[in-house]
């Protein structure tokens, strides 16, 4: 939560001392400092250079799923945030006794499906505007997501001479722990080189940054006693996969294939591997991709969804919209999700937000 700010305050005092009290769904609740003397109070202490952080979390109802939440699920835990709300007040700080201006309220669903730039009226009790704020807010579910593999086949080599048997190493460049996921070595010596173990790999992800991610696999060459040597690398890019997990009803494999690309340098041939993998526990909710626009006090201006099956924000579905008419980033009319390049994503997420498990 950054950039607070507010304007056209209605005040009984000309130049009036005002401070918000923000309420986030009786989780967080706090007071900003008072700004004196204006009618353009801006709360940069509270608020800071790199916004207010924290983390939220909430039952969802008590609803819970094992792999993917199915388009029902969906709709329950949705039902369940539109009627949670950030609410935020405007009071004038008086000696006595502080005035209060107004409100705005703004539920949760639309927080953590919608843009992160908001012009919000303040009412007062009477329901007449009072003021105007404005706010940007990013609220991202994060979920403790794992990547299945199995199946894995090493078809070829970029490159001649690495004698086999052969192990696999996976990872996610999002994991902050590295925790590797190995496979025990290949019965074979050389390629095509089967690998019969099921492997798991887990780390916490927003559903933007796992669709900018990879599962990265790295061969290894294991000799006798030596130590195993790193020969070959390949990366798998997410979105595609997502967006055939999500076709297949959420619950089963979809096959991949990748380049494998060599570690000597210079050498641009390139070997093969396939296997089949499952998506586990994605998250529901992920913010609008904005440019321009956001939201303001009862529409939202532009905006372009993640996928075509995320839910958006109420506002926008009571208009009969769906992400499928938002432009999808990945999967628009079949095509886009095989273009997506996979990116090394560092951004900071102001709300976080933990799904049911």
């Amino acid at each position: 939560m950054s950039n607070v700010r507010a304007d056209g305050i209605v005040s009984k005092e000309r130049a009036p001392d005002c401070y918000l009290k923000v309420n986030f769904d009786e989780f967080k609740t706090f007071k900003t400092e008072t700004i004196k003397d204006s009618l353009t109070p801006s709360w940069n202490k509270t608020f800071g250079q790199d916004g207010l952080c924290f983390r939220y979390t909430t039952s969802g109802g008590g609803l819970s799923w094992r792999d993917n939440a199915t388009a029902d699920q969906v709709q329950s835990l949705c039902s369940w945030m539109v009627k949670k709300h950030l609410t935020i007040q405007i009071w004038n700080a008086n000696m006595f006794s502080d005035e209060y201006i107004g409100e705005c309220r703004v539920d949760l669903l639309t927080l953590c499906t919608g843009p992160s730039d908001y012009t919000l009226n303040f009412n007062n009790a009477e329901g007449r505007v009072t003021g105007h704020l404005y706010l940007s807010l990013t609220m991202v579910q994060i979920a403790e997501v794992s990547i299945e593999a199995s199946s894995l086949r090493l078809s070829s080599l970029p490159e001649d001479g690495h004698p086999g048997p052969f192990s696999l190493v996976l990872t996610s460049n999002l994991d902050r722990r590295y925790a590797e996921s190995k496979t025990n070595p290949s019965a074979e010596a050389w390629c095509p080189a089967s690998f019969h173990d099921d492997v798991l790999v887990r780390f916490d992800s927003s559903l933007r940054d796992l669709s900018e991610s990879t599962l990265n696999i790295a061969v290894y060459s294991a000799l006798g006693d030596k130590k195993p040597d790193k020969i070959a690398t390949s990366q798998v890019p997410l979105a595609p996969k997502i967006l055939e997990c999500h076709a297949a009803g959420g619950h089963a494999f979809v096959d991949f294939t990748a380049q494998v690309n060599s570690r000597t340098p210079g050498n641009t041939s390139k070997g093969s591997i396939s296997g089949r993998m499952k998506i586990h526990n994605l998250p529901v909710f992920t913010p609008l991709y904005m440019s321009e626009g956001g939201f303001v006090v009862d529409s939202v201006v532009g905006g372009q969804s993640l996928y075509p099956f995320v839910p958006l924000p109420p506002i926008l579905q009571a208009k009969g919209k769906k992400a499928r008419d938002l432009n999808p980033k990945y999967g628009a009319g079949g095509h886009g999700a095989a273009a997506a390049a996979p990116q090394d994503h560092h951004h900071h997420h102001h709300h976080h937000q933990h799904a049911p498990p």
